[in-house]
This record gives C-alpha cells, structure tokens and sequence, in this order.
C-alpha cells in the first residue's frame, strides 16, 4: 500500500512555470552513490526513485503497474517470467531502453566486483548466488535478452515477492556503453567537464526526471526527462534536493539544529513542499491548514551484535529479553506511537491480507526479573566474569531514542546490576558502525523497502550485507527461504512467524515500539505519491495550482 496525495486548494504557486513547477525536498546527507545497484542510503535510493524506471512500477493504489514493461507473464510453476518492453522506452540522451540493459544490470548485480548489498534478495533467479560467489561467470545467470524488446527470467526456486523486487533500485536497467564511458564513475557526479570544455554525464535516467546538476554536501537538482514517455511523465518542470547542513546553528540559542528542526523550520516558512514528521513534531504542524496523512511503517529496537564479547552469550541476551517492559518508556513516545511487542508492524500485509492479524501481536515473553537473573549470572560465568565493563549501546543523538533507552538501563541497573555506556552517535556515524560491527548493541529501526514481511525480516538471513546482528541460524534461513516459496499465505505467514519468533527467542532484536510517519504537504500541492515503507517520494504526479 501507498498514499497517494490529491488534495488540491486553489492558491497562486510559486515557482510555476509554462513547463510546470519546481517542488523543493530536504534531505538529511548527500547521496553516497546514485548507482541503483549499489546505492543503499535513504537520500540516493529516493534521488534514484525519481530519475529510474524499472520493468514495473506501483500503483497509486498499491497495485503493480507497468514500467518499462507493457505486459508480463509467469509460468504455472514460478520458475520463469516473460517481460515485453516498451518500443518507446529512452534514456535521458535519446538511446533506446531495451533488454539488453536489464541484463546488463542484472549481471552487474552479481557481479562479485561490484559488492551490491541487495543482491542476495534477488537470488532466486538461476545461477545468481554462484555468480555472486565467483563460481560461475555472470553470463550465465538467468536473464535473458531475447530480443530488444523481450526479456526472460529464470528462476531456481519460486519466490512470491518476485515482481514487487523488479520495483526497486537493484533492478533499474542500466545502459553498458554510458556506464563504460563514465570510467568508474558512475553515479557519483551528474557530469564532468573534459579536455574540450565539454560536458560528460555520469548519472544516467530512464525514468520521469534526469539529475541536471549536482553540489555535493548542498543541492541536488532534477529536471524533467522530456524523452520519458511512459505513465509517470513528469507533470512538474523539476525537483530540487537540499542537502541539510549539521554545522549550521540556531539562530537564537546558537546551538547545533537537528535535522529533524532543521527540516521542519523550512517546511514552516515555505522553503520545501513536504516534510516526514514523527507524531510528536505533528502535533506542532495540526491546524495550519497542511494536508497530511500518516502510516504505522516502522518498529525501533534494540539490536544485540552477536558477535560481541558480552552480548554472543545467549544467556546474557534472554535476561534482557526478559527484562522488556514498555510501562517505563510508554509515556514517552511520539504521538500515535504505541509499545512493539513483535517486529513487524500492524499495517504490513502479505499476499493482500494483514500480516499482524494472522501472526499475532504478541511475541515477546513476559517480564520476569527472578528468571532474568538467573539467566544472567549464568551467562556471566560462562563469560568467566564477575563484572561487565566497557559495553556499550549506540543511540540516536539529540533524540527521544536516546531518552527512551535511559529508562531501560535503569531496569538493567536495578534488576542486574548491570551499567552500560550510553555513545549517543549521528545517523551517518550510526550506519558507519552497524557496517563495520562495531557495537555491542544499538537502537535501531526497521523498516521495509516494500509492503511484505520479508522485506523487514530479510535482513537477518545469514550473510545479507545488512545483516548488521551478524546473526546466523539455519532454521531462520529455512523459514525465510520457504516463506518465499509458498504462494498460499497461510504457509508463507506460519514461514514468517516462526523467523519472526527466532529473533526473540534468540535475542537478536528487542522491540520497542511502532513508529507512526506523517507524510505533510504543503496545500497547493497535488499528486505527489508517498511509499509508506521505504519512505520513498514519487515527484512524477505532482502539481501546484494556479
């Protein structure tokens, strides 16, 4: 599921055009790469969304729709898919879409070279995961050109949440003679002067914008692909992208704006057209005449790393478990937020029907402070330690996270007698980190790139980049690779369940709570298409009213 927004008032716009208008977006860092097989940061896959077109793309109303593709089909056994493109599907300079850039991007993917961190969720298709791992040349990994305009998919095992994966970043086509031509740079300028004062492009566009110009660290700016000639042909003449400045202070107290007051202020004085806000900062913008509407899409936890020298005791990580009690924290969070008591949200669904109602929204075990301290003197004499010194948990800086967590290490204090360093860390510092493993546990949120309970569970299958828990469990695995398989949804649930359940049971990931995301828009704006999930913003739609 999707919103899309369509009120409209009648006001004069601003930045309006003969060619349409111009609509202005914050976002909080630059795009680390605006290659869609290797990007991974929020503001590159949302810069990616707007500039890319994929063989299918999602509805308004949540539905699969056509892309670059006109029509599909699947074999009666899942093993195969049939794609026929556009005639009339360019890129930004002119050249014709054709499948060939599909199966250029799809070995690409694979490639071992280019370390894309969502490639193992597109190893169904045949031979992927041996080209992923070297043993077998990315020529033979089933995607296949069969003509300029046909384009097949061999799969080695079903996996019901095929299509919707041709929707995201990893599986844009990209073109091999633009990307040769950029000499590694691909994706990371929007061009280049030459020895002849020339101009190179280097971000490449099939889709309703093209990336006009670039100043890292400061703006981003779109502008229309007039050679776009699919569903989504952009309405508005351009989008530009501010990137947020962490050095900039407040006006009045001189100290450090966050981006989430940072974002907020601007939206305020008409310098954007739309804002993501948690409850909390909502509550601020009610009654000033802003459109909005609101989605549960995230659950924020507390992820325990495997690996580290205190938390790998399992022991030690069931007495945490059994010391979760929400009644400490629950006056503190966002509006409309409400305690987690399992990983996936209420408003995820799996094959058309609400995911939460056929698992359960319950999982987590009761609280039990006598049997969390045998747990853990246990695990601490299995560690051979009378005392933990020197653990630490990540927390969002300057945020209500770290605040919530003040309150749970009390519990552990009391309870345990345990004390933990709190490194309060900004988002990039954050993901630096859950990268490199180096943490002992963290407050993290989770959040899917589409509506499934894979697509949030996925993450902690043995060996996925993102895996950042360094968890490994076969039966996980099973679960997680059968839930795919099954196209009933009471087998794929049960599937997801029990992974969903191994987490707890295994104290990889403690809830804590569902987060509820505003989507605010300003009043003259319509159209614009906001995808609950990954946060991603189509612009394509979008229009202000005269």
């Amino acid at each position: 599921m999707l919103l899309i927004l369509l009120f409209c008032v009648s006001v004069t716009a601003c930045n309006s055009t003969e060619q349409g208008s111009l609509f202005k977006y914050d976002i909080e860092a630059d795009p680390l790469n605006l290659d869609p097989q290797s990007a991974e940061d929020y503001p590159s896959l949302l810069v990616i969304q707007n500039i890319f077109e994929g063989l299918l793309t999602v509805n308004p109303d949540g539905t699969l729709g056509e892309g670059v593709a006109t029509d599909w089909s699947r074999s009666d056994n899942g093993l195969q898919y049939t794609f026929s493109l556009r005639k009339d599907a360019k890129w930004f300079d002119g050249e014709p879409v054709t499948a060939n850039d599909f199966v250029f991007a799809f070995r690409r993917l694979f490639d071992p070279e280019t370390q894309a961190p969502k490639a193992s969720d597109f190893f169904c298709i045949k031979n992927a995961q041996e080209a992923y791992s070297g043993k077998k040349s990315t020529k033979e990994i089933g995607v296949i050109a069969q003509s300029d305009y046909q384009l097949i998919f061999e799969l080695s095992y079903p996996n019901i949440m095929f299509l919707q994966l041709l929707t995201t970043a990893p599986a844009m086509p990209c073109n091999e003679k633009f990307f040769n031509n950029t000499r590694g740079k691909y994706g990371l300028e929007s061009k280049i002067k030459t020895d002849k004062d020339t101009s190179v492009y280097l971000t490449a566009s099939n889709g309703p914008f093209y990336l006009q110009s670039w100043s890292h660290d400061s703006y981003l700016k779109l502008r229309r692909n007039d050679y776009y000639k699919g569903k989504a042909k952009a309405a508005a003449f351009g989008v530009n992208f501010t990137v947020f400045d962490p050095s900039e202070n407040d006006n009045e107290s001189n100290q450090p704006v966050t981006f989430e007051q940072n974002k907020t202020e601007r939206f305020l004085n008409d310098k954007t057209d739309a804002v993501i806000v948690d409850g909390t900062i909502f509550s601020q913008l009610t009654g000033k005449g802003y459109q909005s509407d609101s989605y549960e899409n995230t659950t924020w936890g507390i992820l325990f790393n495997q690996n580290s020298s205190f938390f790998s005791n399992a022991n030690i990580r069931k007495a945490f478990f059994l010391l979760a009690d929400d009644s400490i924290y629950s006056a503190l969070l966002p509006q409309d937020s409400i305690a987690a008591k399992a990983i996936v949200p209420h408003n995820i669904t799996l094959l058309n029907q609400n995911y939460r109602e056929y698992a359960g929204d319950s999982i987590m075990p009761k609280y039990d402070a006598a049997q969390a301290k045998k747990y853990f003197q246990k695990g601490m004499a299995e560690l051979n330690l009378d005392l933990a010194e020197n653990v630490t948990v990540l927390v969002p800086e300057n945020s209500i996270q770290q605040e919530i967590f003040g309150y749970i290490s009390q519990v552990w204090q009391r309870e345990l007698n345990f004390y933990i360093k709190v490194e309060p860390v900004s988002i990039s510092d954050m993901e630096k980190k859950l990268d490199a493993k180096q943490f002992d546990c963290a407050v993290v949120s989770l959040s899917g790139a589409y509506n499934s309970p894979d697509s949030i569970l996925t993450g902690f299958v043995t060996g996925r980049s993102n895996n950042y828990a360094g968890y490994s469990n076969k039966n996980y695995d099973t679960y997680m690779s059968n839930g795919l398989k099954s196209f009933d949804m009471a087998q794929s649930a049960d599937c997801f369940k029990n992974a969903e359940r191994l987490l707890i049971n295994d104290g990889v990931f403690m809830p804590l709570y569902y987060q509820r995301d505003y989507f605010v828009f300003n009043n003259k704006v319509s159209g614009l298409i906001y995808y609950p999930q990954s946060r991603l913003i189509s612009f394509a739609y979008a229009k202000k009213k005269d």
